[in-house]
């Protein structure tokens, strides 16, 4: 017995014996090298403009026009693609609408949609009149810039602010700010009110 624990502390001697040093050093300086990586990205992040942006080719200038018009643009709408007729939810029995089927859509809305205000936000004459003019006018409205700095656009209305997608732009002929896109249901048609310098007074519609 007392040679079996002469045996084991004499292993127990021999292994205290084989010990190792710690590789603190290396350890520190991989944990700084690899802070100053993570720094390093974080600045190069932070640096970057997060700012909301219109995608590439949406914006374009609205130059207010001399003289205030009105004129008539089509609610109806195509399909892209058809939609299929389902018997149930796993089958497919044919077509319910084919593509380049027109329709309205304000006829299956509930309520009226609310009145587009079209305008360049880097005019400052027309972002002016609409915050002025036009919010009394139109409480039930939507606000689309055609160009101009999105940020600077919310903390400036203080309310939701879109970029003018170019399919609206198209779909009504919308070549001139301020442009103001309104429902007549009854009629199935868009009323689209230009207001010009003749209303907003204007001597330099591009004065910052």
């Amino acid at each position: 017995m007392r040679s079996l624990f002469l045996a084991i502390s004499l292993v127990s001697f021999s292994l205290a014996q084989n010990l190792y040093p710690i590789a603190e050093p290396d350890l520190l300086s991989e944990i700084e090298s690899r802070k100053a990586l993570v720094e390093e990205k974080l600045k190069r992040e932070l640096s970057k403009d997060t700012r909301p942006k219109a995608p590439e080719g949406w914006e374009v200038p609205l130059e207010l026009a001399q003289r205030s018009e009105t004129y008539q643009g089509s609610m109806q709408a195509r399909l892209d693609g058809d939609i299929p007729r389902g018997a149930n939810q796993r089958r497919i029995v044919g077509t319910l609408y084919p593509k380049g089927y027109t329709y309205n859509p304000h006829q299956y809305l509930p309520a009226d949609s609310p009145v587009l205000i079209v305008f360049d936000y880097t005019d400052r004459r027309q972002r002016r009149y609409v915050k002025e003019k036009l919010f009394k006018l139109y409480p039930y409205r939507m606000l689309l810039i055609s160009r101009g700095d999105y940020v600077q656009a919310l903390e400036f209305f203080r309310e939701r602010v879109y970029y003018l997608h170019p399919e609206i732009r198209k779909k009504f002929s919308i070549r001139r700010g301020i442009s103001v896109v309104k429902w007549d249901r009854k009629r199935g048609m868009a009323i689209v009110e230009v207001i010009g310098c003749d209303k907003v007074g204007c001597r330099n519609s591009t004065e910052p």
